[in-house]
């Protein structure tokens, strides 16, 4: 039994690696990267609702907190292969109605933005007391 618990203790340590070896772009990356064109706060809200009209249980009800859509970028995690997307992020908070129809309180998400279209989005997700942005999309 000591055995298994050492394994699993290992294998938590290795993945909690893998999560913190994410290798940053470089400058010239950065540089180099398309972020395609500006977008407005109130078009990024609306490609936003429509990611989330696919990931909530109850999409209307749900009251968006958004901040400007800021150039910038996200990565994927390990088992894509911290494969990076480049655009315009958009940080929202959201708070929508769960399973039971009470409202679950307000939750980070990130959309990235690119040439009109939402290439990648994050909720904010849980393991344990651990925190850490989920990809939804």
């Amino acid at each position: 039994m000591k055995r298994i618990g050492a394994v699993l203790a290992f294998c938590m340590t290795l993945s909690l690696m893998g999560c913190a070896s994410v290798a940053q772009p470089t400058s010239d990356e950065l540089a180099n990267a398309d972020y395609g064109p500006v977008i407005s706060k109130e078009a990024a809200e609306v490609l936003a609702r429509g990611v989330l009209d696919m990931h909530l249980k109850d999409p209307y009800s749900a009251v968006m907190k958004c901040e400007e859509p800021k150039q910038g970028w996200r990565n994927d995690d390990l088992f894509s292969k911290y494969k990076k997307h480049y655009g315009y992020v958009l940080t929202c908070m959201v708070n929508a109605k769960n399973s039971f129809g009470a409202f679950g309180g307000y939750k980070k998400y990130e959309f990235v933005i690119n040439n009109g279209t939402v290439i990648a989005a994050y909720a904010e997700a849980q393991i344990q007391t651990s925190t850490y942005m989920e990809k939804i999309r």
